[in-house]
């Protein structure tokens, strides 16, 4: 059923459904251009930064900056009792190109056997600031002792002013644990300790999603005056459709000041880029205040989730293409070419109307990776990221499944990270696509504006399968 011309998109699935055993790790994740509008940017394999603001006083707010290492990019070296490794870090504060903060401190960890350290796992840490309202640039740097590599990111800070009277929210930090009663420790606030997640991606291997966040500014209290206020919390797709809404929380305040913490399941959300919404009204005064957060959510094309036989479902695939005209057909058929070999391709341009129908449906039903069910999971997994190609990549009248970045996109899935580097004077624009799920271990695509039109163009990719350009830089000039 899965050809080698599915490439590694359907080796992927035959691994699962043989053997039962693949594990996804997401090591890094995609950090697409929506996530670069937000200010996290990772210029070296591993390093993810991300930050939240929080009220202060005197005009200032309390910004924390979020760090997640690799934990196998330590280098943790035997010193005779244990194995041990030391990182430096360093972040630098910039205000209109003038450095305004400069801080570098020194971390250290250690384990008694390397078996406690598995692909996968990350080292995070956290520093914060007291600062006003505006755009910073943080420059972030992490140095390994044992190795002297050193691993990089950029960061823009957009200091908003928290209101002093008005109802307001901080910043929403995402995290993947959050525990109460808990006195002190590095990631200890407000009795809460949050281990932040600065990757920003759930999924399989990270089924819940923590948030945190600060309440400012409720109305006093007063005797025999209402003395509640109302969370709402759910999760936005990107196009604005509520994927997720949890029920509504009623709660009494003891003071002005409170602190919001929960959990949402995305288990069951499909890849793609989310925000998460909370809003709080007053129950006194009815004011509300509003916050969100962008997320990503990455799940394994076969790991999707699948619906029960008796489960209310969509048009099935024959009724589907049933009533296609032959361009429709044809058109059905290029969007699934990718994944199509010589043979079906060859026997596609010689059929008729009915003919295409019938060579349609199976040529589906044969990459059901699950017909027990009424629903092909393949075909709608593959699909929304035909969805998700269109919606990321068209370019004037073409369509963005026809781009490269669309193919990449549709083949493998969303990168589980994004290098965005934009046309300069003296370069052009393009972009480095990372994933880390592969059995060869981390594969790249380097994507290329060649026209400076915003058009990428695939130059170069360490999969066996697709193109080779070793000299690609050279192309950037």
């Amino acid at each position: 059923m899965i050809r080698k011309y599915c490439n590694q998109l359907l080796n992927v699935i035959c691994k699962v459904f043989l053997y039962n055993s693949l594990v996804f790790i997401l090591i890094t994740v995609f950090i697409p251009t929506l996530l670069l509008s937000q200010g996290t940017s990772q210029k070296k394999s591993g390093l993810f930064t991300d930050y939240a603001q929080f009220k202060a006083s005197k005009g200032y707010s309390y910004v924390e900056i979020y760090f997640s290492i690799p934990r196998n990019k330590l280098g943790h070296v035997f010193n005779g009792k244990q194995y041990s490794a030391e990182l430096e870090i360093e972040v630098q504060i910039f205000l209109k190109d003038s450095l305004l903060i400069k801080k570098k401190w020194r971390n250290q960890e250690s384990v008694s056997s390397l078996d406690e350290i598995h692909e996968g796992q990350t080292y995070n840490t956290q520093t914060a600031f007291y600062l006003k309202q505006g755009a910073y640039v943080v420059k972030n740097s992490v140095t390994f002792f044992s190795s002297g590599t050193t691993m990089n990111s950029e960061l823009n800070l957009a200091i908003r002013p928290i209101p002093k009277d008005s109802l307001a929210l901080s910043d929403i930090e995402l995290a993947t644990q959050i525990k109460s009663n808990v006195k002190k420790g590095l990631f200890v606030k407000n009795g809460y300790r949050i281990i932040p997640n600065p990757r920003n991606m759930y999924g399989y291997t990270l089924p819940k999603l923590f948030y945190y966040c600060e309440i400012y500014n409720l109305s006093d209290l007063t005797d025999q005056e209402d003395s509640s206020y109302y969370v709402n919390v759910s999760l936005i797709n990107e196009n604005n459709f509520s994927v997720v809404k949890l029920p509504s929380k009623r709660k009494f305040r003891q003071g002005n000041s409170v602190v919001e913490t929960g959990l949402v399941d995305v288990s069951k959300i499909q890849s793609g880029a989310y925000t998460i919404n909370i809003d709080v009204t007053d129950g006194k005064t009815a004011l509300k205040a509003f916050q969100k957060k962008t997320f990503f959510v990455y799940q394994p094309l076969n790991l999707s989730t699948k619906k029960k036989a008796t489960d209310e479902i969509s048009p099935n695939i024959i009724d589907e293409f049933s009533v296609m005209s032959i361009d429709e057909l044809d058109r059905q058929f290029k969007m699934g070419r990718y994944i199509a070999n010589k043979e079906e391709k060859s026997i596609f341009k010689k059929l008729d109307l009915v003919g295409k129908r019938r060579f349609m449906t199976e040529f589906w039903r044969k990459r059901d990776s699950d017909p027990s069910t009424k629903v092909n999971e393949f075909k709608i997994e593959y699909m929304k990221r035909v969805t998700y190609a269109n919606n990321r990549f068209s370019i004037g009248k073409k369509e963005g499944w026809r781009t490269d970045r669309g193919r990449v996109a549709i083949l493998y899935g969303i990168p589980e990270r994004v290098d965005t580097f934009p046309t300069t004077m003296n370069s052009r624009g393009y972009e480095i696509w990372y994933y880390y799920h592969f059995h060869q271990g981390e594969i790249f695509f380097v994507f290329v504006d060649l026209s400076n039109i915003g058009s990428m163009r695939l130059i170069h990719s360490t999969l066996p399968s697709e193109t080779k350009n070793f000299e690609w830089k050279k192309l950037l000039y």
